[in-house]
């Protein structure tokens, strides 16, 4: 089988871009000066005989002796009289009547020979990295082999360099005859290595056992654990009888841990495996152990918008959902009370062992405010507050941290004519109240602002507005139906358009006089009949 077949198209094209990309003179280059264009038969068996300086002489049975570089021994050891060394002939005699011989030549072309003899595409190789190159190592195998950068390992390698000086086994990608070099991939025999350890593994692992092995990496749909080498699966739901919101709350990459073994597929290869599965799952005993309205004290695990996670037991955890934080307003967020690790007491409000749920309280564990509030609030106490929201029909007083009054549209001025409340209030508005009535059973408190004054229809209006008289007033609102005016003492009337004569146009501001009608006080209003414009 080609060798390339077991690469992915991917690296496969990227393997022989890196190859076409290599120019006959870089190849020299890699592998220092290679022996394409030696000659198998210049290459001779000779004889040390002594050395002399940085010179090694060898007797070859030539007139004169051949000398050798002493660099060229990989070990001085080898250097010993009678003994028998290969030599390449470089030159006949030079200028001092020597034979110029090549150890190091000799020795590629009989690796060549070795390589090309013994091996082929596809055969496992060993050697040690000498040098690092451009796009990749090169491998002393006998002859240096070159090793792309893509094929040092199954993951990608920050600096290649760390591999030089180290041990490597290689498959053989491909030989070019012809160029007198050769291509090989660790990746490869790592790859293979990896198979085989599965298939040893898949054959050993049984379902129900229950192993070690190493975290290896870690997903939002579980981890990826190393049992020998061999990966398997560890699904987010197999890692707790609780909610997992991600797995890292649990595992810690390079953590060893024990995991059961759930399901074995030799067809596919795969293994799954749990961890919650080496305890007893809680939930079969929750309705007994957490009855409906039992109190307990928990861990907070987890802060989220809408309410916070509280663990009871390892396995068991529920929700506080953000209404049953507090009694009265909820917080803008449960992060502002809680944070994860927070104790909290809590009251069991329901629980659903099919689907490992648990709906828990805080605010049930804690002292309702509303048993005591008629103790607390009286009809006619004076209170302040502060304005947090509205409604179609008027504001909501936060007088305390978990109550709310309400204050009617109605009730905020005797004298106004308000049609919402903030036409006179904002948000943030800090107000002082009178309590008009307590209702413990429907927990509400209404409120009022004009209760802080004494009722002007009671006597004030009557004896000033009585029919017939005679006021000045200023224009405030123009609607539809008529125009509203505002008298020097704050009261506000309305001066129906069926009042008006005909073409008459009145604008804010304007100043008019006018006479009062009619006198209603059960009602509290007064109808007015326009006179004349005074000022525009």
């Amino acid at each position: 089988m080609d060798p390339l077949e077991i690469l992915t198209e991917e690296e496969k094209e990227d393997l022989i871009k890196q190859i076409q990309d290599i120019k006959d003179d870089e190849i020299i280059e890699i592998y220092n000066e290679t022996v394409k264009g030696f000659i198998p038969d210049t290459i001779i068996t000779g004889k040390v005989i002594r050395t002399s300086g940085d010179y090694v002489l060898v007797d070859i049975g030539y007139k004169t002796e051949g000398f050798v570089q002493k660099s060229e021994f990989t070990s001085l050891s080898d250097i010993k009289p009678g003994s028998s060394v290969d030599v390449y002939i470089e030159t006949v005699e030079d200028e001092a009547g020597f034979v110029v011989l090549s150890k190091q030549k000799a020795d590629r072309i009989r690796g060549w020979e070795k390589i090309t003899k013994c091996y082929q595409e596809g055969d496992s190789i060993r050697g040690r990295v000498i040098k690092k190159s451009r796009g990749g190592l090169i491998v002393d195998a006998g002859i240096p082999v070159f090793l792309p950068a893509s094929q040092i390992d199954v993951v990608k390698i920050e600096d290649i360099g760390e591999y030089v000086g180290r041990e490597v086994e290689v498959k053989i990608l491909k030989i070019d005859q012809e160029k007198m070099n050769v291509i090989v991939s660790r990746k490869l025999f790592l790859d293979e290595e990896k198979e085989k350890i599965r298939k040893v593994k898949l054959k050993e692992l049984k379902e129900g056992d229950d192993v070690a092995g190493v975290i290896k990496s870690i997903h939002d749909f579980g981890a990826f654990i190393s049992i020998d080498g061999f990966d398997v699966l560890l699904h987010t739901y197999d890692i707790s009888w609780g909610k997992v919101a991600h797995p890292s709350q649990f595992l810690i990459p390079g953590q060893t841990i024990k995991v059961r073994v759930l399901k074995v597929d030799e067809e596919e290869e795969k293994v799954t495996v749990g961890l919650k599965q080496l305890s007893s799952n809680p939930w079969l005993e929750i309705e007994k152990k957490y009855a409906k309205g039992a109190k307990f004290n928990g861990k907070v695990t987890a802060v989220v918008p809408y309410g916070v996670f509280a663990e009871l037991e390892p396995g068991i955890q529920g929700l506080v959902h953000i209404s049953e934080i507090k009694w009265g307003r909820p917080p803008s967020h449960p992060a502002t009370l809680f944070k994860p690790g927070d104790s909290i007491d809590v009251v069991v409000i329901n629980t659903n062992p099919e689907k490992h749920e648990i709906t828990l309280s805080h605010r049930l564990a804690t002292e309702n405010p509303w048993d005591k509030i008629e103790e607390r609030y009286k009809d006619g106490d004076k209170i302040k507050g502060k304005v947090v929201r509205f409604s179609a029909t008027g504001a909501f007083i936060e007088i305390d941290h978990d109550i709310l009054g309400f204050i009617n549209t109605k009730d905020i001025s005797w004298t106004k004519k308000i049609s919402k409340p903030t036409d006179i209030l904002n948000i943030g508005d800090e107000v002082e109240t009178v309590v008009i009535q307590v209702n413990k059973e429907r927990r509400r408190i209404l409120l009022g602002m004009k209760q802080l004054d004494d009722n002007p229809w009671d006597k004030k209006i009557p004896e000033k507005y009585h029919e017939a008289s005679v006021h000045a007033g200023q224009v405030i609102r123009v609607v539809s139906y008529g125009v509203y005016l505002q008298f020097e003492d704050g009261l506000e009337s309305l001066i129906h358009s069926t009042n008006l004569p005909k073409n008459t146009s009145l604008a804010i501001d304007d100043k008019v006089e006018v006479k009062v009608s009619k006198l209603e006080l059960e009602e509290q209003r007064i109808h007015l009949e326009y006179l004349r414009t005074i000022q525009k």
